[in-house]
């Protein structure tokens, strides 16, 4: 006796297929003559279509799981969550197919059901890796974090929990954590105006960029928080962090005209002053 490879219920010895389920019992004593009688044609009509019937359902499953892992490899590159679903499905299919038919092809589709999966799921981190790295490079807070406020003489703005080392000074302040470093410099010139302060900020981020370890990537002008500003973008290879600085020009109520204020953070995207600037509003 033995169990069927199918259904599980016990099988005779030389049965060459179960009475209960019908399932050919490929690990019968009787195999080897079975498939040479079926050759031959000496097996009955109904053993022969059992037989043959197990083949391609097995060779079908496999080609289909087959398929839908290669597919799988392919799709995960555009879209991950839909590649894994379609690997998933052929590991399924390609397993059937490999433990219950023991097709020769099933073992190939499991291959690359499995190189699909892993394909899906490592695509799949990675965007979400970006999508997170992005929005945080566009200055986005986290639905995980809340604004603090800090309030000047010269204006309040909100600033990221996450900022939490922050050493303020009148209008100038400093705040930095792991990955991000937010600042701003507040000072009085009177002969900064509107006229020359594209010329001034040029030649003074020219000067200090560099000499920072930093590398100057663009600048332009620009507006910050509604006041005229001129706007640069730096890179600093040595810390691994893009910045975005502004010299902004608006007279406050107190003394200070001109505001330096930058945002470093460890990203491959391009920063932006985000809900710094949105939350910002002047004295």
């Amino acid at each position: 006796m033995h169990d069927c490879m199918n259904c599980g219920l016990p099988v005779e010895s030389d049965a060459a297929f179960c009475g209960n389920c019908g399932q050919a019992q490929l690990n019968s004593p009787l195999l080897s003559g079975s498939l040479a009688l079926a050759r031959a044609g000496v097996l009955p009509a109904y053993a022969r279509e059992a037989l043959s019937g197990a083949a391609r359902r097995g060779e079908q499953l496999s080609i289909v799981g087959l398929f839908l892992g290669a597919a799988a490899i392919v799709v995960a590159l555009f879209m991950p969550i839909a590649g894994l679903a379609f690997a998933i499905a052929g590991l399924v299919l390609s397993t059937i197919g490999r433990s219950k038919y023991k097709h020769s092809l099933s073992l190939i589709a499991v291959i690359f059901s499995v190189t699909g999966v892993l394909a899906g799921i490592s695509i799949w981190g990675y965007a979400m890796s970006q999508s997170q790295s992005l929005s945080l490079a566009q200055g986005k807070i986290s639905s995980t974090r809340q604004l603090v406020g800090i309030s000047t003489p010269c204006y309040n703005v909100k600033i990221d929990s996450g900022l939490n080392s922050v050493s303020h000074n009148n209008c100038s302040f400093d705040a930095t954590s792991s990955i991000e470093e937010f600042s701003v410099n507040a000072v009085s010139n009177p002969n900064i105006s509107s006229a020359n302060l594209d010329a001034v900020a040029q030649q003074i981020f020219a000067q200090a960029i560099p000499k920072s370890g930093g590398t100057l990537v663009s600048s332009q002008p620009g507006t910050f928080a509604g006041s005229q500003a001129y706007i640069v973008y730096a890179n600093n290879a040595v810390q691994n962090t893009r910045g975005i600085f502004a010299m902004v020009l608006h007279q406050s109520s107190g003394q200070d005209n001109i505001f330096i204020i930058g945002r470093a953070i460890r990203t491959l995207h391009t920063p932006s002053f985000g809900s710094l600037e949105k939350d910002w509003q002047w004295k």
